[in-house]
């Protein structure tokens, strides 16, 4: 599958619509040819380049200030089409409820403004006082086959929705091909996303419907299909027609749809026998489908018995491969190790840590710590992970990988042998581990927990705090350190964001808060003023003031060269995408601050993080950045900013290794892979980025 090497948002925005990709010819004239009728349109009644410009302007303001504002909202009745586009991603984006009759009339239209209306609408409180129900605008739209019904139906997968509004969408199911698509999608997204019981009333709602869907002809609306019956419970042993929409979905063209397909297989319970032939690299080519295939393996009937055979013959693989590409099977075989451990596979059932290799460092110890993990969840004991990838990474890594399984498997068994392990670890000299272990452990570690709120590395002693919150006996004895604490890390006044301190106080108030529960009426139980004090929405720092409206000329490509090759991605920079978070990335980058940094989190068929520069996933570039949230999708390839809340991105992002539905509006959409989708498929925990820059 071929990455949108041309695409800007727009044009990614306008193909979506007309339910393609960008990197099909024909849907690129398309969208060139509604580009085209956007721009006479604009260019009509003296609403000309200086229009757009001004309304850059207007919802950058009210954007970044998340005001409602009705300068804003007045641009919805603009004479220009692209106006009323902006002006609409402005308010979803602010979550204006005063707009939400406004984005009812744009539902209308059939170009980006009427999708971008929608994407608002999806974005709003439900049933708000007063005004017309954002929810049933679109559930109405979709029912009756809007201009923008397609949009709508996606639209409606970005938060909890109604009996109403879940029927819809099945009925949707059987509309034309976009349409069914976007209403599979946003049907799994809804039952991943939801509250717990979600996934129930989903499958309550659509099952039949989905299996319906599962057996037509276009590749997407199985995709999308098999998307949501990845997501829901299994309903009862499969009948013929089931089965053999799965099997004809596993022999589709697309490997996405393939690779989506097994994981549904794995849910709904086909046979691991079936699965077989796609952990055959002959008969499969990609290697996502084989990671779904063995993830699939953990839920399928009579996957124990195929998975070890499986292993072998994938470990053989890596040890015959000798280019840094084919460190891309590296994911299948942790993905096995996985499922072996979720099995209970005996230990001798897999092969020796030791006996391991692939094409390059960073692979084999990927596949030599899995198999450990593995080998010792199965016996109980930690007995190969602390050494699983001595000399193939920095040496703090393995006492932070050795910290989190010791927690796991030492429980409350504070005098265990794991938990003895999780004691050194609570005390050692990187503070990465100390966090570690604090965040893990059990609240039977309580008082080696409440020692460390009096340690001087913010991270630790939030983890710690966080720990000590879930329970309000604990917190109520800890409250004497972290009053201590909270001081320590006091912030001055004025912008927080981005400021380890902040985070650490954001967890100190929720552990004060928490020793109210059982606390008597006295102030040592009053979380500091200082505790609480986050601004809501980040500054924008020096660093992103380039992309403000009118600010400067703003790179559009960065390069990142990694120890496994270059990649390329086309960063969304102009106004009206992410200019904020591109800007920020270009000048990150072109200061060096990237270099030398690793991947620190690789999930095979998911993504591969990296931009910290602890090594964790706990750093960042000591600044925040606001969310700019698009109406575009993550798909393979795309550049997203990862955070730990809202308003909380900074210099960590990730890459795509396929579609994923369930972050779309929830992440900023930064850029676009354009070259190097072989690098993405090879990247593992500790490859390097050598050098970044943008241009």
């Amino acid at each position: 599958m071929r990455s949108a090497r041309t695409c800007g948002a727009a044009a990614l925005l306008l193909s979506s619509l007309l339910g393609g990709s960008c990197t099909n010819n024909t849907n690129l004239r398309k969208a060139a040819s509604g580009a085209a009728e956007l721009r006479s349109d604009a260019s009509s009644a003296h609403v000309a380049q200086t229009s757009l410009d001004e309304a850059n302007s207007r919802c950058a303001v009210a954007e970044a200030a998340r005001i409602s504002s009705a300068e804003v909202r007045a641009l919805l009745r603009d004479g220009s089409r692209e106006v009323r586009a902006r002006a609409a991603l402005a308010v979803g984006r602010i979550a204006d409820a005063e707009a939400i009759a406004d984005l009812g009339v744009l539902l209308s239209s059939a170009g980006d403004d009427g999708a971008l209306a929608a994407w608002a609408l999806g974005r709003m409180p439900s049933a708000a006082a007063h005004r017309p129900d954002a929810e049933a605008l679109l559930r109405d739209c979709v029912q009756k086959r809007c201009p923008a019904s397609v949009a709508a139906a996606r639209a409606m997968g970005s938060a909890a929705r109604g009996a109403d509004s879940l029927s819809a969408l099945a009925s949707a199911l059987a509309g034309s091909a976009p349409l069914a698509a976007a209403s599979g999608f946003s049907l799994g997204a809804l039952a991943r996303l939801g509250e717990k019981g979600a996934d129930v009333l989903v499958a309550t709602a659509a099952r039949a419907a989905l299996w319906t869907a599962m057996q037509r002809g276009e590749s997407e609306v199985r995709r999308a299909a098999a998307y949501a019956l990845g997501r829901i419970p299994r309903g009862g042993p499969l009948d013929a027609a089931q089965h053999a929409s799965l099997l004809s979905a596993l022999r589709d063209l697309e490997a996405e749809t393939r690779a989506t397909a097994a994981r549904a297989a794995g849910k709904q319970g086909l046979d691991a026998e079936d699965l077989a032939p796609l952990l055959d690299p002959p008969t499969e080519p990609d290697w996502r489908v084989h990671v779904e295939a063995a993830r699939a393996l953990a839920e399928a009937p009579r996957g124990s018995a195929l998975i070890s055979a499986a292993i072998g013959a994938a470990a053989e693989r890596l040890r015959e491969s000798h280019t840094v590409a084919d460190a891309r099977w590296a994911h299948p075989l942790v993905q096995l190790f996985e499922s072996a451990a979720q099995l209970k596979l005996s230990r001798d059932a897999m092969p020796a840590p030791r006996d391991l290799s692939a094409p390059t460092p960073a692979a084999t110890a990927a596949i030599r710590c899995a198999a450990a993990d593995a080998r010792d969840r199965s016996a109980n004991a930690l007995l190969e992970t602390p050494q699983c990838a001595v000399g193939l990474e920095v040496e703090w890594r393995s006492r932070f990988r050795t910290a989190s399984l010791a927690a796991e498997l030492a429980g409350d068994h504070t005098e265990s042998a794991a938990g003895l392990l999780l004691f050194k670890a609570l005390h050692d000299p990187d503070p990465r581990v100390r966090s570690a272990a604090a965040g893990s452990a059990s609240l039977a570690f309580a008082p080696v927990l409440i020692a460390l709120l009096d340690d001087s590395d913010p991270y630790v002693v939030g983890s710690a705090a966080s720990t000590l919150a879930k329970d309000p006996q604990a917190a109520r004895a800890a409250l004497s350190p972290a009053t201590r604490a909270a001081a320590r890390f006091s912030l001055p006044p004025g912008p927080s964001a981005g400021d380890p301190r902040a985070d650490t106080l954001s967890a100190l108030g929720t552990l004060f808060a928490a020793s109210h529960e059982h606390a008597a009426a006295d102030s040592s139980a009053t979380p500091p003023a200082s505790a609480n004090s986050r601004a809501p929405v980040p500054a924008i720092v020096p660093e992103a003031a380039l992309g403000r409206p009118g600010s400067g000329p703003r790179a559009h490509t960065l390069i990142l060269t990694t120890s496994a090759g270059e990649l390329r991605v086309h960063l969304f920079a102009d106004d009206g995408e992410a200019p904020l978070t591109s800007v920020a990335l270009s000048m990150l980058a072109n200061r060096g601050f990237y270099d030398g940094l690793s991947f620190h989190r690789v999930v095979p068929d998911f993504v591969a993080q990296g931009g910290d520069p602890l090594g964790d996933g706990e750093g960042g570039p000591g600044f925040a950045l606001p969310d700019e949230h698009t109406a575009l999708h993550f798909t393979r390839g795309t550049l997203g900013i990862a955070t730990s809340g809202p308003e909380t991105g900074g210099s960590q992002f990730f890459l795509c290794h396929g579609a994923q539905p369930h972050l779309d509006g929830r992440y900023t959409i930064a850029g676009q892979l354009e070259g190097g989708e072989d690098v993405l498929d090879a990247l593992q925990v500790g490859d390097v980025i050598l050098h970044a820059r943008a241009e």
